[in-house]
């Protein structure tokens, strides 16, 4: 069974819509990642370094403690859980594909290649590179409804 006969729509979406997102997801990889690890990095910043000092216990029972403190603010952040998703979905994909896709979305989504260039660079068809890149775009697609994407929930 492929991947995009396992994604049904909502009434709100339709099949071209999910691809499209999807698609935009690949293309915006680098971007995620480097705003992720920007986040991580500055919530990373504001620990202190000797965190044992700073919790406050009652009766054995932890009150305050920094590092939760900063994994709940990561949490209500919505654009850094939105952009978690995206990287962990794609990475996902990145790595439970064959080296044909991995190399597919590191020539095209990464380097940006264009269209034209990539059966060339894969030494492939153009029907065969159309679809490989359906796959892989599909298989974001069901990675992002599996960690419940805000925008793919109701993509299931």
């Amino acid at each position: 069974m492929k991947a995009e006969d396992a994604i049904t729509t909502t009434n709100r979406t339709s099949r071209f819509d999910l691809f499209r997102a999807a698609e935009s997801i690949l293309g915006r990889y680098r971007e995620n990642v480097a705003y992720v690890e920007r986040v991580l990095r500055e919530q990373a910043e504001r620990l202190p370094l000797t965190i044992q000092e700073e919790k406050v216990s009652v009766a054995g029972k932890i009150l305050v403690d920094p590092t939760l403190r900063a994994c709940l603010a990561l949490d209500a952040n919505e654009t850094y859980r939105r952009r978690f998703i995206e990287v962990a979905a794609v990475d996902h994909v990145y790595r439970a594909h064959s080296p044909l896709h991995r190399r597919l979305i590191d020539l095209y989504y990464r380097e940006k290649h264009s269209k034209e260039e990539m059966p060339g660079l894969l030494y492939v068809s153009e029907s065969t590179f159309k679809r490989r890149r359906q796959e892989v775009v599909w298989a974001v697609v069901k990675e992002l409804v599996r960690l419940g994407h805000p925008d793919f929930v109701g993509a299931n």
